[in-house]
C-alpha cells in the first residue's frame, strides 16, 4: 500500500524506510555525536548533552517527509528513549512521518 504512494509523491525530500533500520541508524548517529562531543575533563561539575537535538537536525536535512514501513520495536530497552525523543524532536522540526499500516 505505500509503495504506490510513495511513487506518487513526486517531492524531493523524501524517503521510505523500515523503522528498525531508521532507529539503527538513529543509535549509530548518536553514538557518532557523543564521541565528537569535547568535555572539560577538568571539571568536577556534570556536563550534560542531549545528542537527540543535532541527530535530528541531520535527519531533517536529508528529508522532510519520512515514510517508515513496518513500524514495530524489536528492542525495547534500546529504542524507547531514543525512539520518543527522536519522533517528538523530528515532529518540533516539522518533519511529517508517515506510517501504513494494514
Amino acid at each position: 500500500m505505500q509503495e504506490p504512494l510513495f511513487l506518487l509523491l513526486k517531492v524531493e525530500g523524501k524517503c521510505r524506510v523500515h523503522f528498525h533500520s531508521f532507529m539503527l541508524d538513529v543509535h549509530s548517529h548518536i553514538h557518532e555525536v557523543k564521541k565528537s562531543v569535547v568535555r572539560d575533563r577538568a571539571s568536577t561539575k556534570p556536563q550534560p548533552f542531549d545528542p537527540i537535538p543535532p541527530v535530528a537536525r541531520s535527519i531533517s536535512n536529508s528529508a522532510w517527509l519520512i515514510c517508515f514501513d513496518e513500524f514495530q520495536v524489536n528492542d525495547d530497552t534500546l529504542s524507547l528513549y531514543s525512539m520518543q525523543f527522536i519522533l517528538c524532536k523530528l515532529c518540533e522540526m516539522d518533519i511529517c512521518m508517515l506510517v501504513i499500516r494494514i
